[in-house]
């Protein structure tokens, strides 16, 4: 198991602006909340990861 460990934390996170696609119609600030989310919800250390209470309370599903 500590290869696995090993190979995830030396591994280069992917920006997920450029995974993300918005086309014009998109309201920008809904567009770069969600990259936001997203971002905290992938985080590979549990630790620094969004929990579950903050996530429900994240401008993209509150919508505010």
């Amino acid at each position: 198991m500590a290869k696995t460990v090993k190979r995830l934390v030396n591994t280069k996170a992917k920006d997920i602006g450029s995974i993300v696609m918005s086309s014009p119609r998109d309201d920008p600030k809904m567009v770069a909340n969600f990259k936001d989310l997203l971002e905290k919800m992938f985080l590979l250390d549990p630790d620094k990861r969004i929990t579950v209470q903050q996530a429900l309370g994240h401008p993209f599903i509150t919508g505010k």
